[in-house]
Protein backbone atom coordinates (compact mmCIF):
# COMPACT_ATOMS: atom_id res chain seq x y z
CA UNK A 1 0.00 0.00 0.00
CA UNK A 2 1.40 3.56 -1.06
CA UNK A 3 1.40 6.38 1.49
CA UNK A 4 -0.65 9.06 1.15
CA UNK A 5 0.04 12.79 1.00
CA UNK A 6 -0.97 14.91 3.36
CA UNK A 7 -2.65 18.13 2.23
CA UNK A 8 -3.51 21.62 5.14
CA UNK A 9 -6.11 23.79 3.95
CA UNK A 10 -4.78 27.33 5.07
CA UNK A 11 -8.21 27.15 7.51
CA UNK A 12 -6.85 24.54 9.31
CA UNK A 13 -3.46 25.35 9.49
CA UNK A 14 -4.70 28.67 11.48
CA UNK A 15 -6.87 26.15 13.40
CA UNK A 16 -3.83 23.90 14.33
CA UNK A 17 -1.96 27.66 15.50
CA UNK A 18 -4.76 28.16 18.05
CA UNK A 19 -4.74 24.87 19.90
CA UNK A 20 -3.53 24.75 23.28
CA UNK A 21 0.31 23.37 23.10
CA UNK A 22 -0.08 20.09 25.30
CA UNK A 23 -2.50 18.73 22.40
CA UNK A 24 -0.53 20.22 19.38
CA UNK A 25 1.88 17.35 19.15
CA UNK A 26 -0.59 14.93 19.53
CA UNK A 27 -2.64 15.93 16.85
CA UNK A 28 0.21 16.58 14.59
CA UNK A 29 1.50 12.84 15.15
CA UNK A 30 -2.01 11.36 14.42
CA UNK A 31 -2.40 13.67 11.34
CA UNK A 32 1.50 11.75 9.80
CA UNK A 33 -0.12 8.51 10.69
CA UNK A 34 -2.55 8.87 8.53
CA UNK A 35 -0.49 8.91 5.34
CA UNK A 36 0.62 5.75 6.64
CA UNK A 37 -2.92 4.34 7.84
CA UNK A 38 -5.82 6.29 6.22
CA UNK A 39 -8.40 4.83 8.21
CA UNK A 40 -7.13 4.37 11.64
CA UNK A 41 -9.24 2.68 14.08
CA UNK A 42 -10.33 5.95 15.71
CA UNK A 43 -11.55 7.27 12.79
CA UNK A 44 -15.24 7.54 11.86
CA UNK A 45 -16.84 8.37 8.38
CA UNK A 46 -19.32 11.45 8.82
CA UNK A 47 -22.64 11.21 7.24
CA UNK A 48 -24.21 13.37 4.77
CA UNK A 49 -21.12 13.64 2.87
CA UNK A 50 -18.90 11.30 0.65
CA UNK A 51 -15.43 10.23 1.98
CA UNK A 52 -15.14 12.66 4.53
CA UNK A 53 -13.81 10.96 8.06
CA UNK A 54 -12.97 12.48 11.73
CA UNK A 55 -10.06 11.61 13.81
CA UNK A 56 -10.34 11.70 17.11
CA UNK A 57 -7.56 13.18 19.23
CA UNK A 58 -8.12 13.44 22.66
CA UNK A 59 -10.78 16.68 22.79
CA UNK A 60 -10.17 17.94 19.99
CA UNK A 61 -11.09 15.89 16.24
CA UNK A 62 -9.43 16.10 12.92
CA UNK A 63 -11.93 16.85 10.00
CA UNK A 64 -10.07 15.48 6.62
CA UNK A 65 -11.11 13.78 3.20
CA UNK A 66 -9.62 11.14 1.40
CA UNK A 67 -8.81 10.94 -2.50
CA UNK A 68 -7.97 7.61 -2.77
CA UNK A 69 -7.13 8.22 -6.73
CA UNK A 70 -4.80 10.89 -6.36
CA UNK A 71 -3.46 9.75 -3.21
CA UNK A 72 -4.27 12.83 -1.04
CA UNK A 73 -5.56 13.73 2.82
CA UNK A 74 -6.90 17.07 2.83
CA UNK A 75 -7.22 18.10 6.39
CA UNK A 76 -10.12 20.01 6.58
CA UNK A 77 -10.61 21.28 10.21
CA UNK A 78 -8.94 21.03 13.07
CA UNK A 79 -11.49 22.12 16.14
CA UNK A 80 -12.48 21.27 19.93
CA UNK A 81 -15.37 18.43 20.07
CA UNK A 82 -17.47 21.06 21.26
CA UNK A 83 -17.05 23.47 17.62
CA UNK A 84 -16.21 20.55 15.26
CA UNK A 85 -20.01 19.88 13.75
CA UNK A 86 -20.97 23.49 14.01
Amino acid sequence: MDSYSIVWRSSASRELRAIHKPYLQKIINAVDTLAITPFPHNSRKLQGVESTYRLRVADYRVIYQIDTAAGFITICHVRHRKEVYR
